[in-house]
């Protein structure tokens, strides 16, 4: 049989590296292998389409990246730096720091790629290098929808935390890398079908508190085989 590779994904880039302040993403790369993210990465981009939109003195800015301009996206960002956010608290331990086998095993099945940050195993602020990564899920469905987009993209932060909480927001983009080395991590699911599988898994647990007197097999759900199907075939 055939493997399924869920390596596809579309991506809008600008022309420059580095610039903060910079919101035109107007160049679709399309990525189908890590050949076509080390291109697209080298430049900041978004992970959205977003329409073009005008600025205080009436200018046209194409691409605008901005949560009103949201056009659609057909995968997922998330950011992990491995820092601490709570200024109060000490640094995070190096056996607390996540890499890309932390994340494939909390997403199991799931196709991503990883790749290294421009700060990645350096210096930053005083504190010690370390890993940081982009990590990028293709979408089995094409995403509409700027708050429905956020909703995911806030469900797998809260499924594995490590991921940077003020990195799910619909308009946040990111920074380019010198020489980019994406990894890809292959995976018979999307992540939308993976967390559209630990919902339901969710319910069920709920429904086990809510009604104990039924039976192990009334509530049986099952994870994997024909419920993965049933969802990759809608």
């Amino acid at each position: 049989m055939t493997p399924i590779v869920n390596n596809a994904m579309t991506l809008y880039v600008s022309n420059v590296r580095g610039r903060k302040f910079n919101t035109s993403y107007p160049f679709e790369a399309r990525i189908q292998g890590v050949d076509d993210l080390a291109r697209a990465a080298q430049y900041d981009h978004v992970c959205a389409q977003y329409g073009d939109a005008k600025n205080r003195t009436g200018e046209t800015i194409k691409a605008h990246r901005g949560i009103k301009d949201f056009m659609q996206a057909d995968c997922a960002a998330m950011d992990c730096d491995n820092s601490q956010p709570d200024p109060m608290q000490p640094d995070l331990s190096p056996d607390e720091w996540k890499t890309p086998d932390d994340v494939a095993a909390a997403f199991p099945g799931v196709a991503f790629y990883a790749v290294p940050s421009r700060n990645h195993m350096r210096e930053k602020d005083g504190l010690p290098a370390r890993p940081k990564y982009h990590y990028y899920f293709p979408l089995k469905h094409t995403v509409k929808n700027a708050d429905s987009w956020a909703a995911l993209k806030k469900g797998m932060r809260e499924h594995f935390p490590a991921f940077d909480e003020n990195a799910i927001d619909a308009a946040r983009f990111l920074y380019g890398v010198e020489n980019p080395q994406p990894v890809f991590h292959a995976g018979d699911l999307c992540v939308d079908e993976f967390m559209e599988i630990q919902k339901s898994a969710g319910t069920q647990a709920g429904e086990q508190r809510r009604y104990p007197c039924r039976t192990a097999q009334q509530h049986a759900f099952p994870l994997c085989g024909d419920r993965i199907e049933e969802i990759r075939h809608r």
